[in-house]
């Protein structure tokens, strides 16, 4: 405790690498994640903030991880140019969900450390992303156990002929992109002389963007090898609202990922390419009474794709320590793909099609005294996948592409999740002019089961789970003014196909499947004050969370050794560890002055998790970090300036698989070799200058310097550096 309390004095002191925030004047009036219905973040019994249009318009923001990166209590690793794996509250990968208009983006097979699915959300057409942070089980199902990331998308706007275009331009990773979104709405019948009377309508929108980027440079000049990325989205909803009670939403959402380049193990002589390209389609059915708040059926489509080309480079013997080690014999050749100094070329392609569909219910009484909230749903994961490979030979030339018997997965696995939950909330006692004791509670009852046919050394795998997962809260609360509140969460989590039957090189290690794993649970009790008061707002949020089996890595053998794959990686394997333990303090504040807005927030977590008999740091845990703004805004909306800084402490918690991974103990940059003392990352600061400005009703210019000093700085857990200073610019038309 002593420790705990040191680190929160040094916060205002100490140094992070995410964005600076944008303030608190886009925070909107409500979110839905909390609690799956509209409500004010200030009131909700848990840690939920989003990310509003207007944040994006003035972030820039490209993807996702850059949208959502500056939240509170959010710390973004990343491994490669299209990478952006959230960590909240400790938790990385499958451990958190993510959702697109309530419907899973989350799957069997997404990897469960640091990966690039959060950019699969394509920013140009979010109305704004919301962030729960804890357990949210009981609401949300599968996988939420660090927190959940949502993405809302545009609705069609209720007014004839709607368009907004964009065009932008950067510099860190030279190049740009743009995006257009156009919006109709047409009346079904002529409007009566009424204002008030209800016309059948139907609405929709459509649009897409991209951006393209050359290498990305880091602080102080250098090039991220193979960092080029390009992106791209594209949607279309359809709003039909026959009657005042009914409406029917059809989504189609598109995105790809393309030439998403990964190199650290570049020292080893493995380089990768990730391509993915994700769809999305559902119909939702709402129905909106009185008794009956809301009844509403979705039936969803989900497609998701990923193509991995790794290249495998010529090695040499170098002096190490007392012996010696292999490093890549030619770093420009093999960043440049060049033939030469490839040996073996390997095509890794998954695809999983998951069909899924859920219905809810809320009824209301007493007033909106009492509510009660239950619903069901089903999805369904179909994995296909497969492996082939070139090798070069005596001659120096590739022979054909010859198949493997299997793939990263075994080809024709499923997976099935199915659930249902109720969840009660209600008022009892009012006190006064406006003060409230709101007390809920939640039961979930979920059902897993996965196949996967001719595993490796295991045969067919079948495995089922059931699991059972609660919640209770309690608040004291002035609408609109402050909340003071207490929950108990419950966190349940199924292990997935990557986890169980994954063989090969993943990047940082070679995994091998472990078919005995069981589910991960956790117990979390969270208190929490919340303020909105004469231009103050103030969040602060303590958790304690206890882990049970949770899944982690253990040093494995494969085939008599320690090591195997191109590279001699470290062979690892998924196990329940016997227990873990989380806790951490969010903290942001906000003050409005004239038209001045300071902003700050910090975040501290600290975890341990027990395994074997041995107390370790938790994997990838987050040093303090946090950010500062001060912020100024014209009358009206027409212009602002903001400087920000944002920091991040040094880390040196180390998990001993950390200490194996060259993200964080490379002795050099893609040097290869690990140092045998390994102290962890650096603490960083970085100071950003933004403004934008609106020249007319339809026209807006925003501007950012980014990383002003060109400060050399890593994230703790990412795979290179961070960008250097980059300078963005962009413009905005929308009539």
């Amino acid at each position: 405790m002593p420790t705990f309390l040191i680190h929160l004095l040094v916060a205002t002191c100490t140094t992070t690498d995410p964005p600076t925030r944008e303030g608190p004047l886009d925070v909107p009036p409500v979110v839905i994640t909390g609690t799956r219905r509209p409500e004010r973040p200030l009131e909700a019994p848990v840690s939920v903030d989003a990310v509003p249009s207007k944040t994006l318009e003035t972030k820039q923001a490209t993807t996702a991880a850059d949208a959502i990166e500056a939240t509170p209590g959010v710390f973004m690793q990343r491994s490669n140019s299209g990478a952006g794996a959230p960590i909240i509250r400790g938790l990385i990968g499958p451990q958190n969900l993510y959702l697109i208009d309530g419907v899973r983006l989350s799957n069997s097979v997404f990897r469960t450390g640091p990966n690039q699915y959060l950019n699969l959300m394509d920013p140009t057409g979010v109305e704004r992303y919301e962030v729960l942070r804890g357990a949210s089980s009981v609401l949300h199902g599968n996988g939420a156990m660090g927190g959940v990331v949502q993405a809302l998308t545009l609705d069609p706007r209720q007014e004839p002929w709607w368009i907004r275009a964009r065009a932008r331009a950067h510099t860190a990773a030279v190049g740009g992109g743009g995006e257009i979104t156009v919006s109709n709405h047409w009346l079904l019948a002529e409007p009566p002389a009424d204002p008030e009377a209800f016309v059948p309508s139907i609405g929709l929108i459509a649009g897409g963007g991209f951006d393209s980027g050359s290498a990305l440079r880091i602080g102080g000049g250098d090039e991220v090898p193979l960092s080029n990325l390009d992106t791209a989205g594209w949607r279309f909803k359809l709003l039909w609202e026959p009657t005042r009670a009914l409406e029917v939403r059809a989504a189609y959402l598109g995105s790809v990922l393309n030439n998403q380049g990964r190199v650290d193990d570049l020292g080893k002589g493995d380089v990768r390419i990730y391509d993915n390209i994700d769809h999305l389609a559902y119909v939702r059915v709402v129905y909106q009474g009185d008794v009956l708040r809301f009844a509403s059926a979705t039936f969803s489509y989900h497609r998701f794709e990923e193509d991995t080309l790794r290249s495998t480079c010529a090695t040499v013997d170098v002096p190490f320590g007392s012996g010696t080690a292999k490093v890549v014999a030619d770093r420009a050749r093999c960043t440049a793909l060049d033939d030469a100094t490839i040996s073996k070329k390997t095509s890794l392609l998954d695809t999983v099609d998951t069909y899924g569909g859920d219905v809810a219910v809320e009824l209301a009484f007493l007033d909106d005294r009492l509510r009660v909230l239950a619903g069901a749903e089903l999805y369904g994961d179909l994995v296909s996948s497969g492996q082939s490979e070139s090798k070069k030979g005596d001659d120096g030339t590739f022979g054909p592409d010859t198949a493997k018997p299997r793939g990263a997965f075994s080809d024709g696995s499923d997976y099935l999740s199915v659930g249902a939950f109720a969840h009660v909330d209600g008022t009892p006692w009012r006190f006064g002019p406006g003060l409230e004791l709101r007390l809920g509670g939640g039961l979930r009852v979920s059902h897993f089961s996965a196949a996967a046919p001719d595993v490796p050394e295991l045969g067919d795998v079948d495995y089922d789970f059931t699991g059972v997962a609660l919640s209770a809260s309690m608040q004291v609360v002035m609408p609109r003014v402050f909340n003071v509140y207490a929950s108990f969460l419950q966190g349940f989590r199924a292990p997935n196909l990557q986890e169980t039957t994954v063989l090969g090189d993943t990047g940082s290690r070679f995994e091998i499947p472990n078919a005995e794993l069981e589910p991960e649970r956790s117990n979390t009790i969270e208190l929490g004050a919340k303020m909105e008061l004469y231009g103050v707002t103030l969040g602060l949020a303590w958790y304690y969370s206890v882990i049970d089996d949770l899944i982690t890595d253990q040093s494995a053998t494969w085939l008599g050794s320690d090591t195997a794959g191109d590279g001699d990686k470290p062979v690892s394997q998924r196990v329940n560890a016997d227990s873990g333990h989380i806790q951490g303090v969010e903290l942001s504040a906000s003050a409005r002055f004239w038209q001045f807005t300071l902003a700050y927030a910090m975040t501290y977590t600290t975890g341990e998790v027990e395994i074997g008999g041995e107390t370790v740091p938790f994997r990838r845990l987050p040093p303090l970090f946090g950010d500062a703004s001060l912020r100024y805004d014209l009358p009206g909306d027409k212009a602002f300036i903001a400087l920000g800084v944002a920091f991040a402490a040094r880390q040196d918690e180390l998990n001993p698989a950390d200490e194996k991974d060259a993200r964080i103990c490379e002795t050099a940059p893609y040097s290869g070799l690990l140092e045998a003392d390994c102290d962890g990352t650096p603490g960083s600061a970085i100071l950003n200058l933004s403004a934008g400005f609106r020249l007319s009703p339809f026209a807006r210019v925003d501007m950012a310097i980014l990383n002003l000093l060109d400060a050399r700085y890593r994230r703790h857990g990412s795979g290179y550096d961070g960008a250097g200073i980059d300078t963005k610019l962009q413009f905005t038309l929308e009539f």
